[in-house]
């Protein structure tokens, strides 16, 4: 009850004719915090949206890095491979050089001879 009495105590009617619960003094102080809250809220947004848009960018940059790190370990791994297989890839061309210069040698004696008793 006695918050009833409170309120209709409080009441005031003011230059509109309105009946007005609140001193008209805080409610301009609630309007002003009230402007002051949804001024805030913007900025805060504001920074928000700021924000992703750096993060968005960092982390395309970050992807950006690692595909090209990617790239580098392949490179490395392939030069490694490289490195690896050459020898016996010399050893191979060698023995295969050595083969023909074998057959070669074979031909070149047959064609002597075919040309020696005139065929």
């Amino acid at each position: 009850m006695e918050a009833a009495e409170e309120a209709a105590s409080s009441s005031l009617v003011d230059e509109s004719g309105r009946i007005r619960l609140f001193d008209p003094s805080r409610f301009g102080r609630s309007r002003d915090v009230a402007q002051a809250c949804a001024l805030f809220r913007a900025k805060i947004l504001h920074f928000r949206k700021i924000t992703k848009q750096v993060l968005d960018q960092v982390s395309e940059e970050a992807q950006k890095v690692e595909t090209v790190k990617k790239q580098a370990i392949d490179l490395r791994h392939s030069v490694a491979l490289e490195v690896a297989s050459r020898p016996q890839r010399l050893k191979d061309q060698r023995e295969e050089i050595a083969c023909k210069q074998e057959e070669l040698d074979v031909s070149v004696s047959l064609n002597l001879l075919i040309y020696s008793f005139g065929y």
